[in-house]
C-alpha cells in the first residue's frame, strides 16, 4: 500500500512539474509577442468661459472648448457628444441632445425658456478605448429687460412703462407691447431690492405696475404678467385702489406692504411653510379703520437685537404716516394690528400728533434713518427725519424738524434723497435744486429752457449700470423727456449735478422713473 501512495505522488508531482514548465512558455510566448501601450489620455478645458453664460433668445451660443489627448494630435479617434438639462430641476428631468459636432454653435431658442439656468454637459469619448471625458458649462436665457430705467407713462391710451437700456436703446411702451393695453390712469411702478421668496412666484425680485384702479405682478426677467392685483390677497379688498406695493429684508425672511385705499395689508415670508399672501387691511389704534395712508412705508428689522443692553439697537418693522388723522402708526413683528408710538419716541415733534400733511417720504443716506417733508395749514414746507432703529438710552425716533426756506419749495413737484450723502434733490418749476439738510442751504443745480416742468426726481443706488447717476423726468407741453444727471464725485460741486450726460424724448406723461437692476 505504502509503495503505491509513494507511486502516486510521484506521478503527480511529474504532471505538475510539466504544466508549470508549459505555463512559463507560454508567459514568454505571450511577452514577446505583445508589448504595453499607455491609454490615451483626454483633458478638457475652455479658457475663454470663466464664469455662467448669459444669452438671450434668438443668439448663437458657441461654446469651443480645447481638447488635449496624452497619445494622439488628431481628434479623428474621438466623438462629441453635448447634451443640456434644467439646471436645479429633479434629478430625472428630461436630458436634451443638442449637438455631436466637436463645438457648440446653437441658435438659442427651444429646449431653452427665457428666465431659466441650464446645465450644458459636454462629452468626449475615445472610440477606441471607450473612455469619456466630460465639460459642464452653465447658461442663463436673460434678454435686454434685465436693466434699466423703467418710465412710467400715462396717456390718452391708457397705463404704460417705457424702457431705457444701459445702451442708450429706448423701448417704448413696453407694458403694453408684451401684456396688452390697459385703458387705466398710470401711478407707479415698484421693484424689490431683493429676490424674494413667498412661495408663489420664482425666488427672485419682485414688479408691480400700479394704476388707479388696479395693479399687476410681472416677471422680473420677461416683464409679462404672472399675477392680477385680487390674486396676490388671501382675501381680496372690496375696493381696489393701490399706492403702495413692495417688500423689504428682514433677518430670515421678508416683509411685503401694500397700501390700498389708505391701508395697510401686509405679507411676511420665513419661519413658516406654505404659500404667502397678503393678509387684510390692519386696523389702527383709536381709529380703527378710519386713517389714509400717505403712499410711504419704513421699514426695519425683524428681529430684536439680543442681550437687550442700554445700546443694543431694536427696531419697528413698520412706519406709516395717517394723512387723515396727522399721525405715525407702527407695526412690530409680528404685525396684527398697527399702534401707536410711545411718548418716549417723540422728542423733537409728537409722532402720535404731527398735525401736518406727508408729501415726500424716502431713506436717507443713513441705514434705517429715512429724509421726510410736510406741509403745514399755513402752507410752510418742513424737513424732519425719522429712524425705526432705537435703544434703551437713546429712544427717540424723531431726529430733525425744520422748517425749509428753500427756494421754490412750496412749488416742489418730487424729491429724492441721494445714497451717496444726505442731500435731497428736489424738482420745482423747470428747476433742479440740492438741499442740505445738515446746514439748511439749498444750491440751484439745473434750469430746463423754456416752459419744460420737472415732474419726476430719482436718485438710485450705485448699481449696474446706472452708476453715480439722478434721473430727472419733464414735460415740454407735447412730450415727456428723460435726462440723466452724473454726480460729481469731486470739485466744486462735489456731490452735486451741474449739466445732463443724455436725454431721452417721445415719452407721454411721466408718472414715475425707477431703476430696475439686474
Amino acid at each position: 500500500m505504502k509503495n503505491i501512495q509513494s507511486i502516486y505522488k510521484t506521478k503527480w508531482f511529474q504532471v505538475f512539474s510539466i504544466l508549470m514548465i508549459l505555463s512559463l512558455a507560454a508567459c514568454r510566448k505571450y511577452a514577446s509577442e505583445f508589448e504595453y501601450h499607455a491609454i490615451n489620455e483626454i483633458s478638457l478645458r475652455d479658457t475663454s468661459v470663466t464664469a455662467a453664460i448669459s444669452v438671450k433668445i434668438g443668439d448663437t451660443l458657441r461654446l469651443n472648448p480645447q481638447i488635449s489627448q496624452t497619445e494622439l494630435n488628431e481628434e479623428a479617434n474621438l466623438e462629441f457628444l453635448w447634451t443640456s438639462y434644467e439646471s436645479g430641476a429633479a434629478i430625472n428631468a428630461p436630458i436634451s441632445e443638442i449637438s455631436k459636432e466637436r463645438n457648440l454653435k446653437m441658435p438659442v431658442g427651444f429646449p431653452f425658456a427665457l428666465g431659466k439656468s441650464y446645465l450644458i454637459n459636454y462629452k468626449v469619448t475615445d472610440k477606441t478605448t471607450g473612455i469619456s471625458r466630460f465639460k459642464q458649462y452653465t447658461v442663463t436665457v436673460v434678454n435686454d429687460l434685465v436693466e434699466g430705467w423703467i418710465i412710467t407713462e400715462d396717456g390718452p391710451d391708457g397705463a404704460d412703462f417705457s424702457m431705457l437700456l444701459p445702451d442708450g436703446r429706448v423701448v417704448h411702451n413696453l407694458y403694453s407691447t408684451i401684456n396688452g393695453p390697459l385703458k387705466d390712469k398710470a401711478i407707479r411702478t415698484e421693484m424689490s431690492s431683493v429676490a424674494i421668496d413667498d412661495g408663489i412666484s420664482p425666488n427672485r425680485r419682485k414688479i408691480y405696475f400700479m394704476t388707479e384702479n388696479a395693479a399687476t405682478e410681472l416677471d422680473y426677467l420677461t416683464l409679462t404678467k404672472t399675477y392680477d392685483y385680487k390674486s396676490l390677497f388671501f382675501s381680496p379688498p372690496a375696493v381696489i385702489k393701490p399706492t403702495y406695493m413692495n417688500w423689504y429684508s428682514l433677518a430670515g425672511g421678508f416683509i411685503g406692504s401694500i397700501i390700498n385705499d389708505g391701508k395697510l395689508h401686509i405679507s411676511v415670508t420665513g419661519g413658516f411653510p406654505g404659500s404667502k399672501k397678503w393678509a387684510g387691511q390692519l386696523v389702527a389704534p383709536e381709529v380703527g379703520l378710519n386713517y389714509k395712508l400717505a403712499p410711504f412705508v419704513a421699514n426695519g428689522r425683524s428681529a430684536l437685537t439680543t442681550p437687550i443692553t442700554n445700546t443694543s439697537a431694536q427696531y419697528y418693522q413698520e412706519l406709516v404716516y395717517d394723512q387723515l388723522n396727522k399721525r405715525f402708526f407702527a407695526g412690530i413683528s409680528p404685525i396684527t394690528a398697527l399702534i401707536a408710538l410711545p411718548a418716549n419716541k417723540s422728542t423733537l415733534f409728537d409722532m402720535n400728533n404731527v398735525g401736518m400733511e406727508m408729501l415726500h417720504m424716502d431713506a436717507g443716506g443713513m441705514t434705517y434713518q429715512y429724509n421726510v417733508v410736510m406741509k403745514d395749514d399755513l402752507n410752510d414746507r418742513y424737513f424732519m427725519q425719522i429712524r425705526t432703529t432705537y435703544s434703551i438710552a437713546s429712544p427717540s425716533l424723531t431726529l430733525v424738524k425744520r422748517k425749509m426756506d428753500a427756494p421754490d419749495i412750496q412749488n416742489m413737484t418730487s424729491a429724492s434723497t441721494s445714497f451717496i450723502s444726505q442731500h435731497m434733490f428736489y424738482g420745482a418749476g423747470n428747476k433742479v435744486y440740492r438741499y442740505e439738510p445738515s446746514s439748511n442751504t439749498t444750491k440751484l443745480q439745473h434750469t430746463f429752457s423754456g416752459n419744460e416742468q420737472v415732474l419726476q426726481v430719482r436718485c438710485v443706488r450705485p448699481i449696474g449700470a446706472a452708476g453715480f447717476n439722478i434721473g430727472v423726468a419733464t414735460w415740454d407741453g407735447t412730450q415727456g423727456k428723460l435726462y440723466l444727471f452724473p454726480i460729481a464725485m469731486s470739485g466744486a460741486n462735489v456731490e452735486g449735478i451741474s449739466e445732463y450726460s443724455a436725454s431721452y424724448a417721445g415719452f407721454k406723461n411721466i408718472v414715475d422713473i425707477q431703476y430696475k437692476a439686474r
